[in-house]
């Protein structure tokens, strides 16, 4: 070989290197540790926007409920009026519920959810002390009343009016077992009678109370004293 060729070969520039040979400055974790970090951002950003999205939807929800306790049943539920009263566009609605009525079931579903936990708190308690626990909190928040008004008004096909309704049915048959309730009496039928009953009134409560010139608590106490006085549960 030439010595022209043996210094061309020892100055030629090292472009090929061997396999497994690393490029200067990396280490055998460089690569891992990368595609570690990228996963963890996009998981990060994955777990804000969802965040994000709960934050807005329960918005939504709470602003839908505080008009109708504003403006009532027969007022209507105005979309843009729901954006507004929850900081965001209107189009987020459509986004994330689709519609009015959807929007007022998930409401309606986040409601009982949050009723979840007292709501078996109460339930070995007598008759007329968990009816009397449901009466008293509605007094408190009749949204939940003004919302199953608007969706049956609505012809909503699809929202189920009567919560924990299996289990209420459960806590009836025991009471009937326990002598509490006739035994042949109709146990769907008294679920039905009372939601009937509490949803009526509850939507239009402040309007009686101002016709009789007392005060929505005042009525409170008599109807639900004269409610368990024709039932037979004040004695409990």
């Amino acid at each position: 070989m030439s010595a022209d060729a043996d210094e061309g070969s020892r100055s030629a520039p090292d472009t090929e290197r061997a396999p497994g040979r690393r490029r200067a400055g990396t280490t055998p974790g460089d690569a891992s540790s990368d595609g570690k970090r990228q996963a963890k951002s996009e998981a990060k950003r994955g777990s804000k926007a969802t965040q994000s999205r709960a934050a807005t939807e329960a918005a939504l929800m709470a602003a839908a409920l505080r008009l109708l306790e504003r403006d009532g049943v027969l007022a209507g539920l105005s979309l843009q009026a729901v954006a507004d009263e929850a900081g965001v566009n209107r189009g987020l609605i459509h986004h994330y519920f689709g519609s009015r009525q959807a929007l007022l079931r998930a409401a309606l579903e986040a409601r009982k959810n949050a009723g979840e936990v007292p709501f078996e708190q109460v339930r070995e308690d007598a008759p007329v002390d968990k009816e009397a626990w449901s009466f008293e909190a509605h007094a408190r928040d009749s949204s939940y009343a003004r919302v199953v008004a608007l969706l049956a008004l609505d012809g909503d096909e699809e929202f189920a009016p009567m919560p924990y309704v299996e289990r209420r049915l459960a806590d009836l048959r025991r009471e009937s077992d326990e002598g509490r309730l006739p035994q042949d009496v109709d146990l769907a039928a008294i679920l039905v009678m009372w939601d009937s009953f509490f949803y009526g009134y509850f939507v239009m409560r402040t309007a009686l109370a101002r016709q009789l010139g007392v005060t929505p608590e005042q009525l409170d106490q008599r109807v639900i004293g004269t409610y368990n006085r024709l039932t037979g549960r004040d004695n409990g």
